[in-house]
């Protein structure tokens, strides 16, 4: 009898000490999660990230995941609306993608695999409306073609259709621009840091799993280059290449 119940034990026991070493991992991973750090960006690189805490005043460096959600936002200039930037917005659109209504709110935004080129309904349960006289409420994330005094024009690639849809607005002339982009590539020291969550890798070393960067400063367009020397031709010329 003893014999046969031998094997039994040794289930018992290993079934036990997998839930032990279950209930450690689970002990663990809780003392080291991170919710809602807060600091100042102190330095800034591909893939890490040197914040000021706000709270303890410590440096804590960021180790920022390709799987971390990240969101900066912050505003414009408009001056900023140029030619070859992305922008998202709504706006009441015809049967011809032309606003009949001056827009009030635009967002300068990066386009993404994930965050993609669009022209939908903003409510796409709700059919549309028709008629030649019809707006509808639409949803829109292109890139500028051309601004001319306010008046955009939007190019939204389209791999449905295989052209180029082309969105046309105008600027209200007090129209708020905002930004907002997944990525740190607008970010800069001074900028505010806020980690949703995350886990401690090592005293002073955070992973974030959700990260919000607050633009300090509003961004403003790049100054063009001294076109009259033959360096300042060379480096436009290079610029234009590349895109």
């Amino acid at each position: 009898m003893f014999r046969r119940s031998l094997p039994v034990v040794k289930c018992a026991w290993l079934v036990l000490g997998l839930l032990v070493l279950a209930s450690a991992a689970e002990a663990q991973e809780k003392k080291v999660r991170v919710k809602k750090l807060k600091g100042t960006v102190k330095e800034v690189s591909e893939g890490r990230m040197l914040i000021t805490d706000a709270k303890e005043n410590a440096e804590i460096s960021l180790v920022i995941h390709k799987k971390c959600e990240i969101e900066v936002l912050g505003s414009t200039d408009i001056a900023y609306l140029v030619p070859g930037v992305n922008v998202h917005f709504m706006a009441e659109l015809n049967s011809g993608l032309y606003a009949p209504d001056p827009l009030k709110e635009i967002t300068v935004c990066n386009i993404t695999e994930k965050e993609g080129t669009l022209c939908i309904l903003a409510d796409p349960t709700k059919p549309s409306n028709k008629g030649p006289d019809a707006v509808n409420q639409m949803e829109v994330r292109g890139t500028i073609k051309t601004n001319k005094s306010g008046k955009i024009t939007i190019d939204i690639p389209s791999e449905r259709i295989k052209k180029s849809q082309q969105v046309k607005i105008t600027l209200a002339p007090d129209v708020k621009v905002l930004a907002r982009f997944t990525d740190l590539a607008k970010v800069q020291p001074g900028d505010a840091v806020e980690v949703r969550s995350g886990t401690e890798q090592e005293p002073g070393v955070v992973m974030p799993r959700e990260l919000i960067v607050t633009l300090a400063n509003p961004l403003v367009p790049e100054e063009k280059p001294d076109k009259k020397g033959p360096a300042a031709r060379k480096t436009t010329a290079k610029s234009s290449s590349d895109k």
